[in-house]
């Protein structure tokens, strides 16, 4: 069976964001470079949290007549979700409250929450089309496109950290 590419961003995403924040030592990844700003530990949690909701997501989607796939829709949100030029500030039941404390215990609990996103994934590839839910920021979407802004999502995250790891490096020398 070929994998879908739904299935593959999702997978893709998750591996650079293990490379991002793999070999940070816990002591990096709980840094924050400026009051206010996360700590890569709390974007790990945050993440963990949002894609922990997709099973709530999903057993609230409506199933349409038809679902029909636009893959210019998708390249739009997925774009929109990573641009870092635009800040958009998460929902106050998705913030870090500090539940992790090593970088290896946060990246266990973000890839058991991807896998379960790609699980779903797989297992519903013939009919993500066809199921829509409200998202808070892009209206309703198609359980394809929610998955596209998963995978997006972490790599906004990415960019994040490596924006986190800059400021902290400059900021203690």
């Amino acid at each position: 069976m070929q994998t879908s590419d739904t299935v593959q961003a999702l997978v893709q995403s998750q591996r650079e964001f293990n490379a991002a924040v793999s070999g940070l030592s816990d002591e990096e990844a709980s840094a924050h470079p400026e009051p206010g700003c996360w700590s890569v530990l709390e974007q790990v949690e945050h993440l963990v949290m949002a894609e922990s909701r997709l099973g709530m997501i999903f057993s609230m989607a409506t199933k349409q007549d038809e679902g029909i796939r636009d893959l210019t829709r998708e390249a739009d949100l997925a774009a929109a979700v990573r641009d870092r030029s635009r800040k958009i500030s998460a929902p106050e039941r998705i913030h870090p409250t500090g539940k992790f404390r090593t970088t290896s215990e946060a990246l266990q609990a973000f890839n058991a929450a991807r896998t379960s996103a790609t699980a779903f994934a797989t297992e519903h590839e013939a009919e993500l089309d066809t199921w829509k839910a409200a998202h808070p920021v892009f209206g309703s979407i198609s359980m394809r496109e929610w998955l596209v802004l998963v995978a997006g999502h972490s790599g906004r995250h990415v960019e994040q950290i490596r924006e986190t790891l800059r400021a902290s490096k400059a900021h203690h020398g």
